[in-house]
């Protein structure tokens, strides 16, 4: 899957867990500068609860890395079910970050959701 892939080469962040009983996996990595002005932060977060088929709403704060912009990119695949002939529909969004630095994103079930997002390089002064 190339959601997953883009975090090949990236710094590893521990991301805390989330207090949903194991059903939100997630994994985030920083990519070095782009551009000269900013480095990439990419966060993948799968929702594996195909049985309570509800959403979980994740909130990370991004006040630490500084993120540059004022919205985050966001791929969701959404599951259409969890039959055997079940696909995923593609959705794209770019939800605002909020004051000091808050992101929320919503995963539906059995979905996976992308996001990416510049931030401040470690020893830039921009």
């Amino acid at each position: 899957m190339s959601l997953l892939q883009g975090h090949q080469g990236g710094s590893r962040i521990e991301v805390p867990p989330i207090g949903t009983q194991g059903d939100l996996d997630t994994i985030a990595t920083l990519h070095g500068e782009k551009s000269g002005t900013c480095a990439l932060l990419r966060l993948t977060m799968v929702n594996l609860n195909a049985v309570g088929w509800s959403s979980i709403n994740v909130r990370a704060s991004l006040a630490s890395l500084g993120p540059v912009g004022d919205s985050v990119a966001v791929t969701t695949l959404e599951a259409g079910g969890h039959a055997a002939n079940s696909t995923f529909k593609t959705l794209r969004s770019n939800p605002a970050i909020g004051p000091e630095g808050l992101l929320e994103i919503a995963v539906p079930p059995f979905s996976v959701a992308h996001a990416e997002v510049c931030v401040r390089h470690r020893g830039s002064d921009r």
